[in-house]
């Protein structure tokens, strides 16, 4: 096995920026949308958190009978999501 260190360094690059980017989005939660601003930062929070919780709820639903067989036409009965957007102002 073979290191390349370009290699090595384009991808954490990569996976910095994305961090990096991540915690931008996140840094305020829930920021006031009178502005064009906050509301471009709403849409990417409400955006990114909903594609991860999504992504953990697929992985967990594929990862869930410890190695044996799952089937997608399970996924509607063994999945519920609720999503609720409860912010209110002062």
């Amino acid at each position: 096995m073979s290191l390349s260190f370009k290699s090595w360094i384009n991808d954490s690059g990569v996976n910095c920026s994305f961090h990096s980017r991540a915690r931008q989005i996140c840094a305020v939660l829930y920021p006031r949308d009178a502005t064009e601003s906050g509301k471009l930062l709403r849409l990417k929070q409400q955006f990114f958190l909903c594609n991860a919780s999504l992504q953990n709820i697929i992985f967990r639903f594929k990862e869930r009978k410890d190695g044996g067989s799952w089937q997608w036409s399970e996924f509607p009965s063994e999945v519920v999501v609720q999503l609720n957007d409860n912010t209110s102002y002062p």
